[in-house]
């Protein structure tokens, strides 16, 4: 069974999503964690074997967005094809359905025989592993490894393994042969000590003893008084069923001795067969009697029938004749209308010839003509190329037209453009006097800058002189301040008389005065250089305002029309060279046009003249003269056929004449006229010569049914004549009466056998009362049980006397145990020896189950594991790269040793942690294929070997790609460095397939 898509409705992270598989490869389902990997693995378990209970630890992947929950597998079975296997929430599990290609549906039984009646856990523990089982090796001791790969070649898990540890520490935890902390072991020990303590007590008691003596003997008087009641209770019962049975008895010996006095020579239900004999006997007399007048009454009837022989020796000719009729009518038809048709098509075809051709050709000529399909390519080719020309010979008129016009419009232009050009002198003239009237310009330009610069030099003129005025009018302050300050320290030096600062002063004074004076006196140069500029601008101004200048835009406008003109004229020059040349291309296109004419011309003639045919027709009714002539050689071909279907006609239609002609005259029948009428003659005779022949045939056959009849009833009258005498002989009777007189006296014994039977099965009942022998009638019964009921009173008697004192001693007992020590010890005695006994009941099932395990291990060994191991040796040998080559099994361990290719032998303990978790994995791979049915279920691997090197991983991998041509492996991963080391198609991205998901659904919300 192979799986080759995935239908998720609702389950985990995933609704409505298909997944297609590769059931031909091996298939890596990768994606990063959270991406799905392990939600998809437990959809695939789920579908197959059922949803997780709501009250079980495993996660159920309920879906959070939809309400939808389950989905469906498609798989590939070689018993059924392609199935869906669909799962939806139900009772338990859920509901499962599966969908064949036939339109079939299934339940869960076909489904449990496609898995080979795998439950999950068994699936899960045998196809289906991951990092975890891997690495539980590494987990396992040195002395329990062997016994793990033991367990796992056998199980697929360590399960067996688990199992022995668990019943062996319930056994150590109850007894040990050498322990003291088991329960059985503290129990006993706890036992020992109450007896002991028991006894002691008991020896303080001395009374106890004799009574307990007194009450055993007691015990055992009773239980014999008891036996001998039961015995003469049994004695009485039998006594008394002997007494109302007794007369049954000796009824039953007195009908025995009237059986014995009876003859029973008659035979049994004698009387009933001879009524019978003679109830059959009369019926078929009379029958015998009516059958012998039938038979006269046939014989009769024979003899007045008259058949006539020559038409039933013809009958097979008459049959065939008659059965043809219709036919020969039929072609009579068929006849007359090829004969209309052939006439029809002779004189299409004669028209047709006068129409097509100039001279009357025959058939055979017309035949001839090549109509084949070159022929037709040939005529189609010539229609086109002509219908081409046409259109090349519009198309070069349309180009003619249109170059002429362009040529002559663009010849108009050019007269127009040389008549609106200037002369040479005349454009120079003009050209001289735009030169003068810019010089004229520049000039004009050049005195509006000098007015500008006039005024402009003017009013700094007018901004220098009030300056200079401003800083006139701060001198002269400072010259009275001055003065002001110096009259002041003359005034303080004369008062204060220091004539040695005087000469200081007076030299200050006289400098300050000078600087002062000094300044007054100069006027600006600047202000000076701005008077001198504004005097030369005036002059400047007074010379150019003499001259005058004429406006020169309108000589510019003239020349400038005149430049337009003439790259007009230059342009329209150019397009009329290429109008020219367009106009001689389309005169020479005319000439190519009439060349390609002449010689499309010459093959349309050499058409017509290989179809012999008028060569006036214009090529493009070719094609309609080659379909005329095509339909005409069909026709020809058609009048040739009808022709000969004519002949073949005429001559069935002769034939059958001459039959018919040839039977009437066997039959002695004249010959018609109409065919019809002789045809009707002779099937008339020959219906009535084979009715008379039927009836014939019937009546000879009643005749012989009636003689095998009448034979049949004479041997039956035989039969009972002897069955009669045979009951005459076994009743040894002379005749009929003494039969019957005979037959009463058995009737009479009859009734006493009837007797004897019930009153046997009566004293059927009591037939244990004859096991000690026959009863003896002689004896008095009643007497005997008198008897017997008087002993058993006295015994009865007796065991009531005995139970009062067993009472009496069972009760002063309880008070001696009741009142000391030895009735407290005594109890807890027998409390523990109970526990004991249970304990060692839980020990002894342990036991039983530990040994059927062993026994189970032990099958396994013999049966299974040798084959697993053959197929375990091979993945072995390939996960090392040859380097071990045999795996063994010892008979006294439980452990398995492996050999190396140089012959050397190891434990499954010696070997080093990746070499056992290889071995681990060829054990589990070769499980599952012993294990599987010819469907194969798929393998599943959960990142197996993410603790494996890349050497290593390769090999793997190696190896389930051979594993995967038997079983499809679906390998589940998150390392994106091992992608490389598959093909592309046998990679399924999750992230991938999760995008091109999201953007369908925005695709389709946007719609």
């Amino acid at each position: 069974m192979k799986i080759i898509e995935l239908n998720i409705y609702g389950y985990g992270q995933f609704n409505h999503i298909n997944f297609t598989l590769n059931p031909h490869a091996f298939q890596v389902i990768y994606g990063k964690n959270e991406a799905g990997k392990s939600t998809i693995m437990s959809f695939i378990q789920s579908i197959l074997f059922g949803f997780p209970a709501k009250i079980q630890n495993e996660n159920r992947y309920e879906p959070k967005q939809v309400k939808t929950y389950g989905g469906a597998l498609i798989v590939d079975t070689e018993q059924y094809g392609k199935v869906k296997i669909e799962r939806l929430p139900g009772k338990a599990a859920g509901e499962v359905t599966l969908y064949f290609e036939n339109g079939e549906t299934g339940s869960r039984e076909i489904l449990d025989q496609m898995l080979s009646h795998f439950d999950k856990s068994m699936y899960k523990s045998i196809f289906s592993f991951d990092i975890h089982g891997i690495q539980q090796v590494s987990k396992v001791s040195a002395d329990e490894l062997g016994k793990f790969l033991l367990s796992s070649g056998l199980l697929g898990t360590d399960a067996l393994l688990q199992t022995e540890n668990h019943l062996l520490k319930k056994q150590e935890l109850l007894y040990k042969p050498n322990g003291k902390k088991p329960e059985i072991n503290a129990a006993l020990s706890r036992l020992k000590t109450l007896y002991s303590d028991m006894l002691k007590a008991k020896e303080q008691i001395q009374p106890y003893e004799e009574l307990m003596k007194e009450k055993e003997m007691i015990e055992r008087q009773l239980m014999a008084k008891t036996e001998s009641k039961s015995f003469l209770e049994a004695k009485s019962r039998r006594l008394a069923e002997i007494i109302d049975a007794l007369p049954l008895w000796i009824e039953e010996e007195s009908i025995l001795s009237e059986l014995t006095k009876i003859n029973q020579a008659f035979p049994a239900d004698g009387l009933k067969r001879m009524d019978e004999i003679e109830a059959k006997e009369e019926p078929l007399l009379s029958e015998k009697r009516s059958l012998v007048r039938l038979l006269e009454d046939h014989q009769q009837a024979i003899h007045q029938m008259s058949v006539n022989e020559s038409i039933l020796s013809n009958q097979a000719e008459i049959e065939h004749l008659r059965d043809t009729n219709s036919a020969y009518h039929a072609k009579k038809d068929q006849h007359q209308q090829y004969s209309l048709k052939y006439g029809a098509l002779s004189r299409k075809i004669s028209e047709e010839k006068e129409r097509l051709f100039e001279k009357d050709l025959e058939d055979e000529s017309v035949l001839s003509i090549n109509t084949s399909i070159t022929a037709k390519e040939e005529i189609r080719e010539i229609v086109s190329d002509y219908q081409q020309l046409q259109q090349r010979k519009q198309l070069l008129d349309q180009q003619f037209e249109r170059a002429k016009e362009n040529l002559e419009e663009s010849e108009n232009r050019l007269t127009d453009y040389a008549k609106g050009l200037l002369g040479a002198e005349e454009r120079k003239l003009l050209e001289e006097k735009v030169k003068q009237q810019e010089a004229m310009q520049q000039q004009v330009l050049d005195e509006k800058r000098a007015e500008d610069e006039y005024r402009s030099n003017e009013k700094k003129i007018n901004e220098q002189s009030k300056t200079n005025q401003s800083k006139k009018n701060q001198m002269n302050i400072m010259k009275a301040a001055a003065a002001v300050l110096l009259i002041l320290c003359s005034g303080w030096i004369i008062y204060e008389q220091q004539w040695l600062i005087l000469p200081f002063l007076l030299g200050l004074i006289g400098l300050v005065f000078f600087f002062l004076f000094q300044n007054d006196n100069g006027e600006d140069a600047f202000l000076i250089h701005l008077r001198d500029k504004q005097e030369e601008l005036k002059r400047q101004l007074e010379q150019s305002r003499g001259q005058g200048y004429t406006d020169t835009e309108e000589l510019r406008g003239i020349l400038w029309k005149d430049e337009q003109l003439r790259r007009s004229h230059e342009l329209e020059q150019v397009t009329f060279a290429q109008n020219e040349r367009a106009y001689h291309r389309t005169v020479s296109g005319f000439d190519e046009w009439e060349e390609d004419l002449y010689q499309l011309n010459r093959k349309a003639k050499k058409a017509y003249s290989d179809f012999r045919m008028s060569s006036e027709f214009s090529p493009l009714a070719l094609p309609d003269l080659l379909q005329t002539l095509f339909q005409l050689q069909k026709d020809i071909l058609e009048c040739s056929q009808i022709e000969t279907k004519l002949a073949e006609l005429t001559s069935a239609l002769s034939a059958y004449e001459k039959q018919l002609e040839g039977v009437c005259e066997k039959c002695g029948f004249d010959q018609k006229t109409d065919l019809n009428e002789g045809m009707r003659h002779l099937s008339a005779a020959l219906q009535d010569s084979i009715e008379k022949q039927s009836r014939q045939l019937m009546t000879l056959e009643k005749i012989a049914d009636a003689e095998h009849r009448l034979a049949k009833i004479e041997a039956d009258l035989s039969l009972l004549s002897e069955k009669k005498k045979e009951l005459f002989h076994l009743s040894n009777s002379a005749d009929a009466e003494d039969f019957r007189k005979k037959a009463e006296e058995e009737n009479n014994r009859r009734s006493l056998e009837q007797k004897l039977n019930w009153i046997q099965q009566q004293l059927q009942a009591k037939k244990h009362l004859l096991k000690d022998g026959k009863l003896d009638f002689l004896i008095d019964y009643k007497e005997e049980k008198l008897l017997c009921d008087k002993e058993l009173k006295g015994a009865i008697e007796q065991e009531s006397s005995m139970q009062r004192r067993l009472a009496e001693l069972t009760a002063a007992l309880q008070n001696i145990e009741g009142s000391g020590l030895y009735s407290e010890l005594k109890q807890k005695y027998e409390l523990e020896k109970g526990a004991v006994k249970q304990l060692a009941h839980k020990w002894a099932v342990l036991a039983a189950a530990k040994n059927m395990l062993n026994k189970t291990v032990e099958f396994n060994r013999s049966v299974r594991l040798p084959k697993v191991l053959e197929g375990a040796e091979h993945f072995f040998s390939i996960m090392t790269n040859h380097q071990y080559r045999k795996i063994f099994l010892p008979d006294s361990e439980q452990t398995l040793l492996v050999e190396k290719a140089d012959g050397n032998r190891f434990a499954a303990n010696e070997l080093s942690q990746a070499t056992a978790e290889q071995l681990y994995i060829s054990l589990r791979l070769s499980l599952a294929r012993h294990l599987s049915s010819d469907q194969g279920l798929p393998i599943i691997i959960d990142d197996g070997f993410v603790n494996f090197d890349f050497d290593r991983t390769k090999q793997v991998l190696s190896l389930l790609e051979e594993f995967s041509k038997q079983h499809q492996i679906i390998f589940f991963t998150c390392q994106e460095h091992l992608l490389p080391l598959f093909k592309e198609e046998q990679i399924l991205d999750l992230k991938a397939l999760d995008q091109a998901a999201k953007q369908v659904s925005i695709g389709q919300r946007l719609l």
